[in-house]
């Protein structure tokens, strides 16, 4: 029994192949050693990762709304005025003279284009609706005169004082009002009750104006 076992052993390393099949057999468990040894790497560092994601010390908690509310209740809070003094007289004389047409309209300030008009192309040109939203995005006027259903029959923008770059912007905002079929003035800022009155008469009211 010993004699066979001792002949199995010499054939193996006396083999003329035996050096090839050393070499293959020794790069095979070292490629199993260092599968096994970066497999062992990697579990370490996914484990250190999430240990660190949960760290109580680590997180961001928001405050409650209790706490919040207290924060508040300590806080000095101001009101602020919304429109400065000059375009308050100025919403101030509007409101008077669309008054005097007689008609249920009432006068509002800073009126955001994306509040009161909606843009759409054709469906062949649908890519183009992103890029106009884009372009009057932040664009507002600095008047509008509504019907009480909330409808912009007339939108008015103060003329930049002299001296002053107009604003490249407001080419867009006329045409997008021309396009939705919503008359535009501009004022100066210090625009008298008979000018704003005869300005938008004329607007509104073309055939009362030229009667008139």
């Amino acid at each position: 029994m010993t004699e066979p076992i001792q002949f199995l052993i010499a054939a193996t390393f006396y083999h003329p192949a035996a050096p090839y099949l050393a070499v293959v057999l020794s790069l095979g468990l070292f490629s199993v050693a260092y599968i096994a040894f970066d497999t062992r790497v990697r579990e370490t560092e996914s484990k250190n990762r999430s240990k660190n994601r949960t760290k109580p010390e680590d997180a961001v908690q928001s405050p409650s709304v209790p706490v919040l509310a207290g924060q508040l209740a300590r806080a000095i809070i101001d009101c602020v005025p919304v429109l400065d003094p000059a375009r308050a007289e100025l919403l101030e004389r509007l409101e008077d003279v669309v008054e005097c047409l007689g008609k249920a309209q009432r006068v509002l300030p800073d009126i955001a284009l994306s509040r009161v008009l909606r843009i759409h192309h054709a469906p062949e040109e649908a890519a183009m609706t992103g890029t106009a939203h884009r372009a009057l995005s932040g664009s507002a006027l600095d008047f509008g005169v509504f019907s009480y259903g909330g409808q912009l029959e007339l939108a008015m923008m103060i003329d930049p004082q002299a001296g002053t770059d107009a604003d490249p912007g407001q080419q867009l905002i006329e045409t997008a009002l021309k396009r939705a079929g919503v008359p535009l003035i501009r004022i100066p800022p210090d625009a008298s009750p008979g000018m704003l009155r005869a300005r938008i008469r004329s607007t509104l009211q073309p055939g009362r104006a030229r009667a008139a």
